[in-house]
């Protein structure tokens, strides 16, 4: 008869019982279901423009173009399928911009100008339940340089969701907000 070494049976035991609680932790992790916003969107109303746009700071010959912009705006957006590379193409009567970005905690934040010429650095995520885009933003005035002068932002947020088959873009800056629905075109 051959002895047993009495530590492999607690040891097998033990491995087994991680192995275990390893599959039931993978079980627990879902893969979060984002909409799909990909497609070409036609914008179909804007609200609180006027109130935005004066928070904002665009005025005169700028606000003239927001609001020729506003009439006629296309997104063509291209999503992954994890939902974090997004693209959006805008075009309006007034201008065009391509724009790529990560959408996630630890991504690093994306730069881009405005129509205005202002300088954005913004950083996007998910909401908790993964329906909503949220962006937080720093806008730099056009004449601003971030790095010397990288106190001297506005703070701006754009939230993007889906309801009823549409898309809205919530977009506030100084505790004003633009709301734009597009449908599908």
């Amino acid at each position: 008869i051959m002895a047993q070494d009495p530590m492999a049976l607690p040891a097998a035991a033990s491995e087994i019982k991680v192995k275990e609680k390893k599959a039931e932790v993978e079980q627990k992790v879902e893969k979060v279901e984002h909409p799909d916003f990909s497609g070409k969107w036609k914008i179909i109303s804007s609200e609180g423009l006027a109130d935005f746009c004066e928070a904002a700071g665009i005025t005169g010959m700028q606000y003239t173009f927001q609001k020729k912009s506003e009439k006629r705006m296309v997104q063509i957006i291209e999503q992954d399928e994890d939902g974090r590379i997004f693209t959006v193409k805008m075009n309006t009567q007034t201008f065009e911009r391509e724009l790529t970005y990560t959408i996630g905690k630890g991504t690093s934040p994306f730069e881009y100008r405005d129509q205005h010429k202002n300088i954005i650095s913004a950083e996007a995520i998910w909401n908790k339940d993964g329906k909503k885009i949220i962006i937080k933003a720093k806008v730099y005035k056009k004449g601003v340089d971030p790095n010397e002068e990288p106190d001297n932002f506005l703070r701006r947020s754009e939230i993007r969701y889906m309801k009823k088959k549409k898309m809205y873009e919530e977009i506030t800056v100084n505790g004003e907000t633009l709301v734009r629905k597009f449908q599908k075109a």
